[in-house]
């Protein structure tokens, strides 16, 4: 369904997985907290990491179909005490470590194409970030990173997450924008999918570690536009020839 991204003003952002990259310190966490003697390769945690990823999105959307909101800390938490009891994993954790494990969501680092790609961007349109993270480990990771943003969206300020119709239709709203004026920038078929429902454009961003269970060649014709290589600096120069 490509079409011209030429109206477009804002560019809205999912952050975990398209701008950060989660799984490279969540499985770094993993492996140093795994006790000594663990049975668990790295590549068995790494693993790991992704079904905890999926935990994640699994609870969440029940919570979204069930009208309910829960904070990221919250399902953090669950979804690891259940994936750990699901998965046999005897690692001797106790509460306060897994509390501590999960922290790991805060620190991610940015893509290396992210921060190139993020100042170049600013030059044309509003960048904003709509996360289903919380707003403390957004600043903490945009500090440490060099991330900057002109608008923060995230859950606990939202009281909603993504893919919540409400979650689109609050960074509109803010925005003050025609939705098709405004463009979802994602690496998650789901999140395009609801931001599309509501209007906004569309801009998928391929990343290894995102959509692993999603057949990513249905999804070309799908949004506005396909990023297969090169993240955010590939955007840069895709919205340059959009814009004529």
């Amino acid at each position: 369904m490509a079409s011209s991204l030429a109206e477009v003003k804002a560019l809205v952002f999912d952050v975990f997985g398209t701008v950060y990259d989660w799984h490279t310190n969540v499985t770094k966490t993993l492996v140093t907290h795994a006790r000594p003697g663990s049975p668990l390769t790295r590549s068995q945690w790494e693993l790991f990491a992704h079904k905890w990823r999926q935990g994640i999105y699994t609870y969440r959307n029940a919570a979204v179909e069930r009208g309910k909101y829960f904070s990221p800390e919250t399902i953090y938490f669950r979804t690891l005490e259940e994936l750990v009891k699901t998965q046999d994993v005897n690692e001797g954790w106790d509460d306060a470590e897994m509390k501590l494990i999960c922290e790991a969501w805060g620190r991610q680092s940015p893509w290396e194409d992210t921060l190139s790609g993020m100042e170049l961007l600013k030059a044309n349109f509003f960048i904003v970030a709509l996360s289903n993270g919380s707003a403390k480990d957004l600043i903490t990771m945009n500090r440490a990173s060099g991330v900057t943003w002109d608008y923060i969206l995230t859950s606990d300020l939202i009281n909603t997450t993504k893919p919540s119709p409400e979650s689109y239709k609050i960074a509109i709203r803010l925005l003050g924008l025609k939705p098709e004026e405004i463009a979802m920038v994602a690496a998650h078929e789901y999140d395009l999918e609801a931001a599309k429902n509501q209007g906004m454009k569309t801009i998928y961003i391929n990343r290894d570690t995102e959509d692993t269970l999603v057949d990513k060649s249905t999804l070309r014709g799908r949004f506005d536009l396909f990023i297969e290589s090169g993240g955010l600096q590939q955007l840069v120069k895709q919205m340059k020839t959009q814009s004529g």
